[in-house]
């Protein structure tokens, strides 16, 4: 990360450099990030838990992250995440409630390959979902 002055303020971007290339942040590379900018470990700690912004396991294949967070519960977000999972069941999809995405003008949120959708339903996610799939399909063939 020699990008970034070697100060705890940059620990958090080279966070989210490390997630944005390889999908996710594994522990001791972030122990050894944290020693490298000097963080203590509880500011690590505290940017690990961050919103549910960085995943510190290596991500799904393919993944639909819903969000959990106090307005998205008010919205019923339990029933999309059961309603996504089932319509998962038996596919590669893993369905991960995450803490707050942003979109609580428009709840419940739900993101699929980058793909944020706010005011979200099986059928809308779905259908996000099927899309996405055969974009990839096209690229890959």
């Amino acid at each position: 990360m020699e990008r970034y002055p070697a100060e705890p303020a940059y620990l958090l971007a080279a966070l989210e450099d490390v997630q944005a290339e390889e999908g996710w942040v594994s522990e001791s590379l972030a122990r050894d990030l944290a020693h490298a900018f000097g963080a203590a470990p509880a500011v690590l700690a505290s940017l690990l838990e961050m919103q549910g912004v960085f995943r510190t396991s290596p991500p799904a294949v393919r993944r639909i992250a819903v969000c959990t967070g106090p307005v998205c519960r008010q919205h019923g977000v339990e029933k999309l995440l059961e309603g996504l999972r089932q319509a998962a069941t038996g596919s590669e999809i893993r369905v991960e409630p995450v803490h707050c995405q942003g979109g609580c003008d428009y709840p419940p949120v739900a993101v699929y390959d980058g793909i944020r959708m706010t005011d979200a339903t099986v059928e809308r996610v779905w259908q996000a979902v099927e899309s996405a799939d055969a974009a990839h399909s096209e690229r890959e063939s």
